[in-house]
């Protein structure tokens, strides 16, 4: 009766430690701890968001104390649903903090189709899908998107997937290293004893990094050989996110790495986004030397680099061999860095 459901784990920017962020089940207290190789320690605490309420008598009013806590998959993003939430934040995972909160709910707060539970993001960060609980008969269930680079997100929301008067209702999402997102629909809540059609399966959205009905859900596809789900799936982090190349708190990278006199002045990408990989950089100002220009994926992977020579001041790449997704592209000359983020969007 202390804390919801929620949690969420990001990996720290230095890629060895961990963040766990978990929310009071009343007020508006979001809680992050450190966990490093001393254990986990005392969280610190943002007053951030919607104010959750909790009645401990059971009741649909509830809000908060369930529904989903998720982080993108380059753990720069975090969102919260319950019933009458669907709040997105900023999240830093070099210093823990939460921070840009943005409400997406849409119409008024308490309705019955506001009993908002599964959330999840497509593996670029572009993309959000939220769902809905319902609990009976002459509710709508739905799944909805948002594209957050959008510049009206709330005016971006698409309808996926819509069913009336369903016993049946759609639980949490998990998105796989197939960057598929799965999500579980069963009826009712539990305890339940009953294997059927529909809790056998989990539901699929095949293409999440695609915009409306072209991300291909898929209802009731992928059969769990006789066993099921009720509305949740296992909260598994994102092992695979490494360290933030290039950030203050890299501390796997290249130890020492500090900004010198000959500092490496600001470059822009452009396109930024990019439909098809083919782009550009520019300087604020030539560079006096040799240089390399990296681009890492969000597992902390290099996955290009070329050298750049001195006092260049524009350059052309080609990546249209990447996937979509999200990038950090990376400069260093001597002991100087200077970063950007690339989206890649075909």
């Amino acid at each position: 009766d202390s804390v919801t459901e929620k949690l969420a784990l990001v990996r720290h920017g230095n890629g060895k430690d961990w963040w766990l962020i978990y929310h009071a089940i009343s007020g508006d207290v979001f809680y992050v701890s450190l966990i490093d190789s001393s254990g986990i320690h005392l969280p610190q605490q943002y007053h951030i968001g919607t104010s959750y309420d909790y009645y401990f008598t059971p009741s649909l009013i509830n809000n908060g104390d369930y529904g989903q806590l998720i982080a993108s998959q380059s753990g720069d993003k975090l969102v919260s649903v319950s019933t009458g939430i669907i709040d997105l934040f900023d999240f830093d995972r070099c210093s823990g903090i939460i921070s840009n909160y943005q409400n997406l709910l849409f119409g008024p707060r308490f309705t019955n189709e506001t009993f908002f539970y599964g959330a999840s993001f497509s593996s670029s960060g572009r993309y959000l899908f939220i769902s809905n609980w319902e609990p009976g008969l002459l509710y709508t269930s739905k799944l909805i998107q948002f594209d957050l680079v959008s510049t009206n997100i709330l005016g971006s929301q698409q309808i996926i997937f819509s069913l009336f008067n369903s016993l049946y209702s759609l639980g949490q999402h998990r998105i796989a290293p197939d960057n598929k997102i799965y999500i579980a629909r069963c009826r009712g809540s539990f305890p339940s004893t009953q294997y059927d059609s529909v809790n056998t399966y989990l539901s699929v959205i095949n293409k999440p990094d695609s915009a409306g009905q072209a991300c291909e859900f898929s209802l009731n596809s992928l059969y769990l050989n006789g066993a099921r789900t009720y509305l949740g799936l296992p909260n598994m982090p994102n092992y695979n996110l490494g360290r933030l190349v290039g950030s203050s708190c890299d501390t796997l990278g290249q130890v020492g790495l500090q900004q010198h006199e000959n500092e490496i002045h600001n470059f822009y990408i452009s396109p930024n986004p990019s439909s098809n990989g083919i782009m550009k950089i520019t300087y604020s100002l030539p560079q006096n030397k040799e240089g390399v220009f990296e681009v890492y994926d969000l597992n902390g992977r290099i996955v290009f680099n070329q050298t750049l020579s001195a006092w260049s001041s524009l350059q052309y790449f080609n990546l249209s061999f990447l996937e979509s997704g999200l990038y950090q592209c990376v400069i260093r000359s001597g002991k100087s860095i200077a970063t950007q983020k690339l989206m890649i969007l075909k």
